[in-house]
């Protein structure tokens, strides 16, 4: 899906509208239909690019290089709030239906509840010159940083509650987790499996030839993108056997989402690329030895701004 006229930095699929939402360094947010691959609609606020997206099911922030998080309210197609709290580029955020969490290169994380007109400051308890990846459930907060580190931290209070047992060779550029595992990736070519409870490291995965700078998972797959330009798929049921090596972009792979049916990735090569799990090619195919295509690129469309029905200015 063409359509930036810079990286693509962002990628997030909205699986019950059958939307694809993008962010990029060319300071825009763009929406993209699955079914056809058209652009749908850019959402236009940030000064300098934008470094990342998250949603609920009626509002999605984002935030970016001018400082910034922004929220936008996706039924009205408007920004109903705009916060500067960071003292530099905002990495890295997450949103529920009250709150949004973020991280920036100012090494500071802020709270933001979202039912006050103020920001809610907590003195979380990290050290780190920039907060490169992030993620919160209803009692924590998982952090990876520039050091390589990843900390866990309660999210009432900011206390640390727990340091995993080794760290990156370099920072941290992705972070997911559930009840059991967390998931990291980083520039030191390694996507690494902690025990969310022991903080042991359980596996390291380096098949990827460069840094590794987005992972996501599911209780079937995870997948992981990387400076190498390609996406790997792994599978949880065969010891996290790379599966996939999916092969189309011409620059570094910067993010990846997925959902049951579908993958999505963004990268530096200005294009937003959306994949089909359910290709009868890709669900018989053979594990990708030296990278076998065969999960089908459904798209990288030729879809252009000419056709927006929802710019939001």
């Amino acid at each position: 899906m063409r359509g930036h006229q810079a990286a693509v930095t962002t990628v997030r699929i909205w699986s019950a509208k059958d939307r694809v939402f993008s962010a990029s360094a060319d300071s825009t947010i763009r929406a993209w239909n699955t079914t056809n691959g058209k652009a749908v609609g850019a959402i236009r606020g940030h000064i300098g690019s934008v470094m990342c997206l998250h949603r609920n099911e009626t509002s999605l922030a984002s935030g970016g290089e001018d400082k910034s998080v922004k929220v936008w309210d996706l039924t009205q197609g408007k920004m109903v709030r705009s916060i500067t709290v960071h003292r530099g580029t905002v990495l890295c955020l997450q949103m529920d239906d009250t709150k949004v969490v973020s991280g920036g290169a100012d090494g500071a994380i802020h709270l933001c509840d979202l039912r006050k007109k103020e920001p809610e400051r907590i003195a979380f308890q990290h050290k780190s010159t920039v907060v490169r990846a992030l993620q919160f459930d209803d009692s924590c907060l998982v952090v990876g940083t520039e050091t390589g580190a990843i900390r866990v931290l309660d999210l009432s209070s900011g206390a640390c509650m727990q340091i995993l047992a080794g760290e990156h060779a370099r920072s941290v550029s992705s972070v997911q987790f559930d009840e059991r595992r967390i998931v990291s990736g980083s520039p030191d070519w390694s996507v690494r499996v902690w025990d969310r409870v022991t903080g042991q490291c359980v596996e390291e995965l380096e098949e990827h030839m460069r840094g590794v700078f987005a992972v996501r998972f599911d209780r079937q797959k995870l997948v992981s993108g990387g400076g190498d330009r390609l996406v790997k798929v792994w599978d949880w049921d065969d010891d996290l056997w790379c599966i996939n090596t999916l092969r189309g972009h011409t620059g570094p792979v910067l993010s990846v989402d997925c959902d049951d049916v579908r993958l999505v990735s963004g990268a530096t090569d200005h294009t937003v690329r959306l994949w089909d799990f359910s290709d009868p090619d890709y669900v018989r195919g053979p594990p990708a030895a030296g990278g076998l295509d065969a999960l089908v690129s459904v798209a990288s469309f030729a879809g252009t701004t000419t056709n927006e029905d929802c710019v939001i200015q």
